[in-house]
């Protein structure tokens, strides 16, 4: 398969998911995309190039490896923003207790790039949440070794609720908007997950 054939196929791919994510066209989603200049371009660029391929002389200019890659990024980025949520959400069983240690919370915010964790008793009920900076006010003020347990440091939290199947691009918005830990439900309102 040429460059080219396979980048017309992910562009055909990327236009029916753009319009699925409520555009008219990719014209349209790339004048959205105002805060992002360098996408914005990029998208540009490769409409005007599709076009090119589809209109005039397919063999004059050629898809680049970038362009192609960038393409199935898009599409990897806008098909995720009709994954509901549930697909996405950190599990409560593999959340931190309120008896873990402290340096296994920490551990557990670098692996998952959560700058905020909800902090969870044992009958899954959401207690509290800590921060980077709740673990760092906790070293600098030589209570690690005393305070070893994360339901020291905990902060009480308001949290915000969302249901299993909400998209990931309002998910996004939410976060966005407010900065706090949603906890996601089933339809029975148990907590089953979170995302931050």
């Amino acid at each position: 398969m040429s460059k080219n054939t396979k980048f017309m196929d992910l562009y055909r791919r990327f236009e029916a998911a753009v319009k699925k994510n409520g555009f008219a066209s990719v014209k349209h989603y790339e004048d959205s995309l105002v805060s992002d200049l360098p996408k914005q371009a990029q998208v540009r660029i490769c409409r005007m190039i599709r076009n090119y391929i589809e209109h005039e002389n397919i063999t004059f200019v050629e898809a680049s490896d970038q362009m192609i890659l960038f393409i199935e990024k898009e599409l990897i980025e806008l098909d995720e923003n009709e994954t509901p949520v549930r697909k996405k959400m950190i599990p409560v069983k593999s959340a931190i207790r309120d008896t873990d240690l402290i340096v296994v919370a920490a551990d557990f915010m670098l692996k998952k790039k959560a700058p905020l964790i909800p902090i969870f008793d044992k009958t899954d009920y959401a207690i509290g949440v800590i921060s980077y900076a709740d673990i760092v006010q906790c070293v600098a003020a030589g209570d690690f070794t005393k305070a070893r347990k994360v339901s020291i440091i905990q902060q009480p939290h308001k949290f915000g609720f969302i249901n299993e199947d909400m998209p990931m691009s309002q998910v996004r918005t939410l976060i966005s908007e407010h900065n706090r830990v949603y906890l996601v439900l089933n339809d029975s309102r148990k907590v089953i997950g979170w995302v931050v």
